[in-house]
């Protein structure tokens, strides 16, 4: 499996053929929350994997129909203006976990594992 970076300074990675959905107002919303966690990897990538981001009913749709309901996906701080689309995903995929979880960046990394790396 490979892992695909955009910036190589970032100290979590992500395995992008593990996918996951972010229901968001934007592609670039969803990218920033991502940098947010140290998740910096490219979003809606070719041949659907990595970071999935979801902004209407359609996507939700499409999204429901080509991944697994085991798929995990979150939503983004800002306020969900569409409830089809947020009951979509839910209907589809269960209920929306935190986007530390749904990243996969949990236990990843130094600032996730003190235990591990001294932190300054």
């Amino acid at each position: 499996m490979t892992k695909l970076m955009d910036d190589p300074t970032t100290y979590l990675s992500r395995d992008s053929d593990n996918v996951v959905i972010i229901l968001a107002a934007s592609v670039a919303l969803a990218q920033d929350v991502a940098r947010q966690y140290g998740v910096s990897i490219q979003v809606n990538m070719p041949g659907g994997l990595g970071i999935r981001v979801v902004t209407n009913q359609a996507e939700a749709a499409a999204a429901v129909l080509a991944y697994p309901p085991t798929t995990p996906w979150c939503t983004t701080a800002d306020k969900v203006r569409d409830k089809l689309t947020y009951d979509t995903l839910r209907a589809g995929f269960g209920v929306p976990v935190t986007i530390a979880t749904a990243l996969g960046v949990e236990t990843d990394g130094i600032a996730w594992r003190p235990d591990r790396f001294p932190v300054f």
